[in-house]
């Protein structure tokens, strides 16, 4: 069967307690978390909750403040509390001359949008064991100390569960998000 276009987009519903009744139902039913944040700020729109707006924006589009690593390497820094969800810890393998391997626990912050988050974990094959390569700007630190080239992108080792920490942290942060939205509807 095929189905129309009208059939596969659904239609901008704008009414909050329609949208809150909607996000509950993605919710219980699993659905992308990518479409239930989009939902989810379409609502904060309506509702004008300008902190959850800003939050879940950079959750739909990227943070994009993170996007574009600094000239020179990664810095590594903390993520604000309100983003922790975000921090995961990649694994570095750095090879020396004489042939030893150091593998190095680097705290990252993921700062791309959820859309891409869920392609990664989709994309991940069984024959990887749940293990994502990303490849990005080296640490601040290894640029300093080893001389490694900071435009050159290097491996990181980011493991499926690290990247559903995420999707989860978000979860947890749009249920949130929904009881303050029903508080604003009262």
């Amino acid at each position: 069967k095929t189905t129309a276009l009208s059939e596969e987009m659904p239609e901008k519903e704008n009414n909050p307690k329609k949208l809150i009744n909607k996000i509950e139902n993605y919710l219980d039913e699993n659905k992308p978390i990518s479409t239930i944040a989009n939902i989810s700020l379409r609502l904060a729109n309506e509702l004008k909750m300008s902190s959850d707006v800003e939050w879940l924006s950079n959750e739909v589009k990227g943070f994009y403040e993170n996007l574009e690593p600094p000239k020179g390497g990664l810095e590594l820094q903390k993520a604000k509390e309100s983003d922790k969800h975000r921090s995961i810890i990649a694994e570095l393998n750095i090879s020396f001359k004489n042939g030893k391997i150091e593998s190095l626990s680097i705290p990252m912050f993921i700062s791309q949008s959820l859309y891409d988050v869920e392609n990664w974990i989709s994309q991940l094959p069984a024959v990887t064991q749940g293990i994502f390569v990303l490849n990005a700007p080296p640490p601040k630190l290894i640029v300093d100390e080893l001389k490694v080239n900071p435009d050159k992108k290097i491996p990181y080792i980011i493991s499926k569960d690290a990247l559903n920490k995420i999707i989860n942290g978000v979860k947890l942060k749009i249920i949130e998000f929904l009881e303050r939205a029903k508080e604003e509807i009262k």
